[in-house]
């Protein structure tokens, strides 16, 4: 599995509409690998997606010094997801999860939103991987 900086460097991401029709066109790392990766939650971007999950914004630490920016969801159902309402009333603006157990994705969200730049032209998806995150170790 690539590390968090190769991935996201590596990672080319363009969508072309036409009529109804939307083409994505992928390179890149390989995607759709779990892994486990220290995050940190930005608190006030935690929201509900209406259906159960939430939302959020946050970052990876890729060593001491620096940090990849990424969206985050969560599965509904999943114990993670049930914390976050109080993950989101903790104080401090982050939370920290180290060894958090995330899937990479390509984000809809991202998509969707180059798609409707596009009007026939190709639009490069900003921020085209977001994480599925799915727990944190039992001791946390």
């Amino acid at each position: 599995m690539a590390t968090p900086t190769v991935l996201y460097s590596s990672v080319n991401a363009s969508v072309t509409t036409s009529g109804e029709t939307v083409t994505v066109s992928f390179q890149g790392g390989q995607i759709g690998n779990f892994t486990t990766l220290d995050l940190l939650i930005d608190r006030a971007s935690i929201t509900s997606d209406g259906d159960g999950s939430f939302r959020m914004n946050g970052s990876v630490s890729v060593d001491d010094s620096t940090t990849v920016p990424v969206r985050i969801v969560t599965v509904s159902g999943s114990p993670i997801n049930a914390s976050m309402p109080k993950i989101k009333k903790h104080s401090g603006p982050t939370e920290t999860m180290p060894g958090a157990l995330i899937l990479y994705s390509l984000s809809p969200e991202a998509l969707l939103t180059a798609a409707n730049k596009s009007h026939g032209q190709s639009v490069t998806v900003q921020t085209p991987i977001q994480l599925i995150l799915y727990g944190v170790p039992d001791s946390q």
